[in-house]
């Protein structure tokens, strides 16, 4: 699948608050991180965390403001995340 596909479809699914989709996204052995949880989850693990995120976040919303792939194929995205924490 093309990069750029793969990224739509993950602010997609982050955006329509399906942590399902977004772990289908990872494959079995992929991992997520961010400042929040530096040492990463996946699978259950990330759904849970996703749907915490979710309730804290009931309105969060992501936008891709631009992304750069290199020629061997790694990839860095600038985003912009609009929510209300609750």
């Amino acid at each position: 699948m093309p990069t750029k596909t793969i990224v739509d479809a993950y602010f997609s699914a982050f955006n329509k608050h399906d942590p399902d989709a977004v772990v289908a996204l990872f494959g079995r052995g992929g991992t997520y991180t961010d400042p929040a949880v530096s040492s990463g989850v996946k699978g259950n693990a990330l759904k849970d965390y996703l749907r915490g995120h979710y309730r804290a976040f009931s309105d969060a919303r992501y936008r891709l403001l631009r992304m750069i792939v290199s020629r061997s194929g790694l990839m860095a995205c600038e985003w912009r995340f609009a929510g209300t924490n609750t």
